[in-house]
């Protein structure tokens, strides 16, 4: 399936590099911890969202640690850069460090809701 994710406004690089990196795994590679493979791009996208809209700053120090080495990233091959998503996740781990536990620094919808799926 061919298809491009865009944004219908600017949106802030830290939120968008978190977004894209979970989409991309939820793409290719599935959600394990569901039990289910690779998603849809328009599902694998919506997934991305939710999980943005509504993960707290532990749950992303978590994220952002165990995603270190970036050993999913580098599977995906040219598609997406596996040194700017490494980057990406070190300045959002910088900027999760500050917040409190139980924050949820992304659910307002101007980081999520801006982006959309359009494709065959």
């Amino acid at each position: 399936m061919s298809g491009v994710v865009g944004a219908l406004w600017s949106v802030n690089d830290l939120s968008t590099a978190l977004l894209m990196v979970r989409f991309y795994e939820l793409h290719w590679q599935g959600d394990a911890g569901n039990g289910e493979g690779p998603l849809p791009p328009e599902r694998a996208l919506r997934r991305a969202q939710c999980w943005l809209r509504d993960v707290t700053n532990e749950e992303l120090r978590d994220y952002v640690r165990r995603h270190r080495e970036m050993t999913e990233a580098r599977q995906c091959g040219d598609r997406m850069s596996a040194a700017m998503v490494s980057a990406g996740l070190w300045q959002a781990g910088l900027a999760i460090a500050q917040g409190r536990a139980d924050e949820r620094p992304y659910h307002d919808p101007y980081h999520w809701a801006a982006f959309t799926f359009h494709g065959a």
